[in-house]
C-alpha cells in the first residue's frame, strides 16, 4: 500500500506514466515477450512471476536493483492483464520505478510522498542489522516446545513489497 500510494502521488504530479512500459523507468529490466506496464504490475496483473519469500530473503540488498537482478531473467508467468497473480517481485520492481520517477532513492521518496504527509514518524525499512527501537520480538517453538527468539529475517530485498516496520499509530495515520 505504501508503494502504491507513492506511485499514485507521482502519477498525479505528472512524473509517472502508469501506462508506459516498465522499462521507461527501469531500463535494466529486460523486455519480455509481452509489454508490461506499471499499472499492470501495481494491480498484480503484470505476469511477473511469484517467488518463494526465501529466495529474496536469502540475499541482502542495498538497492532495489540488486533484488531485481535475482528475477529479471525469468519469463513472465502469464500474459500481462489476463490474470491476477500476487507478485512480491512485481512490487520490488515498482520500488525501482518509484525511485526513478521521483529522482531519488526509494526510501527518501516514500519519506517525501507518503510518510511525512501522513505524519508517519515511526515507519522505516526493516533492517535486522539495525532493529527499530521498541521492536516487537518474534518467537518460535523450539526444543521441547519451549519458546525461543526467532532468528532475524532480512527483508532488505523486499523493498516496496513490504520490507518496512511500523507502529499501529503510524498505520492509523496512513
Amino acid at each position: 500500500a505504501l508503494t502504491a500510494t507513492a506511485l499514485v502521488r507521482l502519477a498525479d504530479e505528472g512524473r509517472l506514466d502508469l501506462d508506459a512500459p516498465i522499462q521507461k523507468y527501469v531500463p535494466a529490466y529486460p523486455e519480455k515477450q509481452h509489454p508490461v506496464t506499471t499499472r499492470q504490475v501495481a494491480a498484480h496483473l503484470g505476469g511477473i512471476p511469484a517467488l518463494p519469500a526465501e529466495r529474496l530473503r536469502a540475499l541482502h540488498c542495498a538497492h532495489p536493483d540488486e533484488a531485481i537482478r535475482s528475477f529479471a531473467a525469468l519469463p513472465l508467468s502469464r500474459i500481462p492483464g489476463t490474470r491476477y497473480l500476487h507478485s512480491t517481485p512485481g512490487y520490488v520492481l515498482l520500488s525501482a520505478v518509484v525511485a526513478a520517477a521521483c529522482g531519488q532513492d526509494f526510501v527518501s521518496c516514500l519519506q517525501e510522498k507518503v510518510f511525512r504527509p501522513a505524519a508517519m514518524t515511526s515507519t522505516a525499512l526493516d533492517d535486522p542489522r539495525a532493529p527499530a527501537p521498541r521492536m516487537a520480538v518474534p518467537y518460535v517453538r523450539g526444543w521441547l516446545s519451549m519458546l525461543a527468539e526467532a532468528p532475524a529475517v532480512d527483508n532488505s530485498c523486499e523493498w516496496g513489497a513490504g520490507g518496512f516496520v511500523s507502529t499501529a499509530e503510524d498505520l492509523a495515520r496512513f
